[in-house]
């Protein structure tokens, strides 16, 4: 459980571009912007 913590909290330090836009998204969606994750949605893909 939580191994990945440490790697993902270095990589976003390692990339501040990205943890900025992850952070920016979270608000808007925190702040009730239905469409905050929009333009990110995509079909998942077929599994089998």
């Amino acid at each position: 459980i939580g191994q990945g913590k440490d790697n993902a909290r270095q990589y976003l330090k390692e990339h501040p571009e990205l943890a900025a836009n992850i952070e920016q998204r979270i608000r808007a969606a925190a702040a009730g912007h239905p469409l905050a994750f929009a333009e990110e949605v995509a079909e998942p893909a077929a599994v089998g």
